[in-house]
Formats: structure tokens, C-alpha cells, sequence
């Protein structure tokens, strides 16, 4: 079930029976559905202020004739957290790096990088990058920030870049 749905939105109407239909069709999917979500591999020293970079990049089919330049710009931005990171040493900047499409109801958003520390992380390759499927832009929003919510603490600060090219939105 997407994120409109839980909602309680949806472009199938209102109906209880048009709801009901959509539980049936939810249920054989719930089981084979894994986990989505982010983790605090680090321990957290006292009063520890993190910066949360969350990268939402769209990996739908459209996206495939500006593969490079959402490559690039994607990469663009790691080394920009990167510098800022060297720039100002006291900070710990953290990468959540997410891409979305439709490629299977199992895995429409996937984790790329996992909240990981700047400094560890190299950039992203054509490899772990490639365009296909439809645009969930919404749920991989939802779910990107629903999960990276879970970490956050009062004093730190998120931020969200998302890279898409604005089809099938």
C-alpha cells in the first residue's frame, strides 16, 4: 500500500468497496514486502549535534535521458556535504541516500547509502544507478522521512534534496 493510501487518499475513489478491494490486493503483498528503513549505526556521544543529508533521487524510466546529469548532480552534492564537513569539522554530517521507481512493489524506494558518515562515503557509480520503471515519487518521500524521523534528535538539523525530472508526477 503507498504512502496516499495509508492516508487515506486514493485514485481508485472513496467507496468502501473500492477500499475493500484495495486490502485484498494489499494483503498478498504485505508477506513478501521487506523493511524499509534507516539505521543508527553510530553510537551518539552526549549532546551530539548531527546534519541528516537525506538524497531522494528518481530512478523511473523517464530519468534515463538525463541518467549522466542526475548522476552528476547527485554526486555534485555528496562532495558539497564533503567540503562543508572539512569546512566545519565540529559538524557530523550524515548521508541517507534513497532512489525511487517501480521497478517491483518490494523495493520501489532503496536504500543506497544507509546514514552513513560523509567522510566514508564515495560517490555513487552508473552501477547502483539505473533508470527504469514508474516515478513513487510520494512514497519515497513519505517513507524517507517517516524513517529518518526515527533518528533525528531535538538539536539536529535535516536536510532534503530531491533530484527528479518531474514526470508522471
Amino acid at each position: 500500500m503507498n504512502l496516499l493510501n495509508k492516508l487515506g487518499f486514493s485514485r481508485w475513489g472513496s467507496s468502501d468497496a473500492t477500499k475493500d478491494n484495495m486490502k485484498e490486493m494489499d494483503k498478498g503483498k504485505k508477506s513478501a514486502k521487506k523493511e524499509f528503513g534507516f539505521t543508527d549505526k553510530y553510537g551518539r556521544k552526549e549532546n551530539e549535534k548531527r546534519i541528516f543529508n537525506l538524497i531522494i533521487l528518481d530512478e523511473s524510466g523517464s530519468m534515463g535521458s538525463i541518467r549522466n546529469e542526475a548522476l552528476n548532480g547527485a554526486n555534485l552534492t555528496i562532495n558539497a556535504i564533503k567540503k562543508a564537513q572539512e569546512e566545519n569539522s565540529e559538524d557530523n554530517q550524515m548521508l541517507c541516500f534513497v532512489t525511487f521507481d517501480t521497478r517491483t512493489d518490494n523495493d520501489s524506494v532503496r536504500v543506497i547509502i544507509d546514514c552513513e558518515k560523509i567522510q566514508d562515503v564515495k560517490e555513487i557509480t552508473s552501477s547502483q544507478y539505473k533508470p527504469y520503471g514508474m516515478t513513487p515519487l510520494l512514497d519515497a518521500i513519505g517513507m524517507s522521512v517517516t524513517s529518518l524521523q526515527k533518528l533525528v534528535k531535538e538539536c539536529d538539523n535535516v536536510l532534503v534534496t530531491v533530484i527528479t525530472d518531474g514526470l508522471e508526477n
